[in-house]
């Protein structure tokens, strides 16, 4: 008799990496015999080649005696990622020893590439008024005390697992618990394996002296950097734009010394 079985997959989503099984051995791997006389004379399976271009691979025993085998696995399929989300993979016989009976399941599986399983773009939380600039790498805090942003309150404010985030001074050390945070200090993202996948630099709105407390010297800085016409984008510049209207005017030297006072921000 014989038996023949196979797995589709989704293309789209899935690349065949390897096809690993048996087509020398009486006993195709992990099947064990459920007696000595019942044997597999060869299992024949799909070439990679052809399984790429299928979308199927294909397995066949050819020569097996009609006897009852153990639970167990005959081959082993590779895949690897080539685009996240949900694809289905299936599981089919076509033949069932004397029978012919015809069988399948559908798995969906979720596939993500390892080296993006950890998000490499800083995400905020739906209530955060912090902002993201991408083009140059900074997270804009607008700080919710004028006695400057906490290390809690600001990851308060990140919407990634707080394994995956950490945040270091300007010397690079680790921070485990800070009052108050200070422009150039960096968030760091991290992957599976504690490497930095990405790193943005925390920019304090307002914060122009950059001790992490707002006073009237922080007014004075904002009035030098709209004499100064600073660039546009510059960590200095996004440090002094305090109505985010990428534009600096005396109008942002007021809004801050309103904060300053009142501690609300207008």
């Amino acid at each position: 008799s014989s038996y023949t079985c196979g797995i589709q997959y989704d293309k789209s989503k899935l690349s065949l990496v390897s096809i690993t099984g048996t087509n020398e051995t009486d006993v195709a791997i992990d099947i064990t015999r459920a007696s000595d006389d019942a044997s597999w004379n060869a299992l024949v399976y799909s070439t990679l080649d052809e399984a790429k271009v299928n979308g199927n691979v294909g397995f066949a025993f050819a020569g097996s005696q009609n006897e009852t085998y153990s639970a167990g696995s005959f081959a082993k399929i590779t895949f690897e990622v080539i685009e996240q989300g949900t694809a289905e993979i299936i599981v089919y016989e076509d033949s069932a020893g004397n029978d012919g009976v015809i069988n399948s399941c559908t798995q969906e599986v979720e596939c993500h590439n390892v080296n993006d399983s950890v998000t490499k773009l800083l995400e905020l939380t739906e209530e955060s008024e912090y902002v993201v600039n991408e083009s140059i790498s900074a997270v804009i805090v607008k700080s919710s005390a004028k006695g400057g942003e906490s290390l809690d309150v600001f990851m308060d404010n990140i919407a990634i697992d707080p394994k995956y985030v950490r945040v270091v001074d300007n010397e690079g050390a680790v921070l485990i618990a800070v009052k108050r945070l200070i422009t150039g200090y960096k968030v760091q993202l991290l992957d599976e394996n504690g490497n930095i996948s990405n790193e943005y630099t925390i920019v304090i709105l307002g914060d122009t002296d950059r001790n992490g407390r707002f006073s009237l010297s922080d007014v004075s800085g904002v009035e030098i950097a709209v004499i100064a016409k600073l660039e546009k984008g510059s960590v200095e510049f996004l440090e002094a734009d305090i109505d985010g209207n990428s534009r600096l005017s005396m109008s942002d030297a007021s809004a801050l010394e309103v904060f300053i006072v009142s501690g609300i921000w207008q």
